[in-house]
C-alpha cells in the first residue's frame, strides 16, 4: 500500500515525498487527506511533534489535507494507540479490512463475462477511458483522476477497463510492489453494479498480472459492502487499515455523523 502511493507521487506533476523520523509522508497534490498519507514505520516518542512534521510538509505545498495510515496487524499491536492520537486531536476517519489472497495458477474459476470486453490500457485513447470510469465508479471529480495518472503508468501498474458496447463502464489496476499485487481502483459505474463485472475483473486481474509476473500472492483493501465479493473469490483478513485526521480534515459527512 505504501509502495503504490509513493509509486504515485512520483508520477504526479505536484508530488512528493519524505521520509524522516520512522514516518514516510506522501503528497499526490490532490487536495483530499485519502491521497495524501502518512505511513509510520514505528510509534513516534512524540505525537505532537509528528504532527507539527506533517503539517510543515503538506503546508509547503499548498495546504494540502491529509491523514496518517495506522495499519493493525492481527498478532501485532498498531505503532500508535488511538488513546494517544485522540490526546494529541486527531480522530477516526474509517477502518477498511486488508485482504490477501494466494494466486496459484489452477483456480477453477471462469474468468469470463458474455457482456463485457476488458482491455488493458495501453494507449491515450484506453487512458482517457480508464480515467473516465474511475471517476463515474467513485463519484469523484475528473481532474482528480487526470492528476493521480497524468501520463501512462510504467510497468510496476497495470489499469484495466470493462467495456459494455463500447462504453467504458468499470475499472481495476494492480500495482507490482515488494512481491505481490496490490489491487486497487476496482470500481463499477452505478448503472452497471450487481451484474458480475466486479468478479469479472477481480478474475481477469489476477489472471493476466499475477499469474505472468509470477506474484504469488493478491492484496486488497475491501470496503465493507464488497466483502461478500471478495470472499467468494477467495480473500482472508489479513489486517486492519484505520485512518486518522485532524478534524478540519474529517471526510464530507464524517463531522455530521460524529454530532
Amino acid at each position: 500500500m505504501r509502495e503504490a502511493f509513493r509509486f504515485l507521487a512520483r508520477g504526479a506533476a505536484e508530488g512528493a515525498i519524505l521520509e524522516v523520523d520512522g514516518a514516510c509522508h506522501v503528497a499526490t497534490g490532490v487536495p483530499n487527506a485519502f491521497f495524501n498519507p502518512v505511513f509510520l514505520y514505528r510509534s513516534p516518542d512524540d505525537v505532537e511533534g509528528f504532527q507539527r512534521r506533517a503539517r510543515a510538509f503538506y503546508e509547503a505545498r499548498g495546504g494540502l489535507p491529509w491523514s496518517l495510515i495506522v495499519i493493525r496487524e492481527q498478532d501485532n499491536p498498531p505503532h500508535v494507540t488511538e488513546e494517544r492520537l485522540r490526546d494529541a486531536g486527531m480522530v477516526p476517519a474509517g477502518i477498511v479490512p486488508l485482504l490477501i489472497r494466494p494466486t496459484p495458477r489452477d483456480a477453477d474459476w471462469p474468468r469470463f463475462h458474455p457482456d463485457i470486453t476488458i482491455e488493458r490500457v495501453e494507449d491515450r485513447d484506453s487512458l482517457s477511458d480508464h480515467r473516465e470510469a474511475l471517476a463515474e465508479s467513485f463519484g469523484i471529480p475528473g481532474y482528480v483522476t487526470d492528476l493521480l495518472i497524468p501520463e501512462m503508468p510504467p510497468p510496476p501498474l497495470r489499469l484495466y477497463v470493462a467495456y459494455i458496447a463500447g462504453d467504458p463502464v468499470a475499472t481495476a489496476a494492480i500495482f507490482e510492489g515488494a512481491g505481490i499485487a496490490g489491487l486497487y481502483n476496482l470500481g463499477v459505474h452505478p448503472t452497471y453494479r450487481r451484474r458480475g463485472i466486479g468478479s469479472a475483473l477481480i478474475r481477469h486481474a489476477l489472471d493476466e498480472a499475477c499469474w505472468e509476473c509470477g506474484l504469488s500472492e493478491c492484496a486488497t483493501q475491501a470496503p465493507r459492502l464488497a466483502l461478500p465479493l471478495f470472499r467468494r473469490l477467495g480473500f482472508r483478513p489479513l489486517a486492519l487499515c484505520a485512518r486518522y485526521v485532524e478534524p478540519q480534515h474529517l471526510p464530507l459527512g464524517e463531522s455530521k455523523k460524529r454530532g
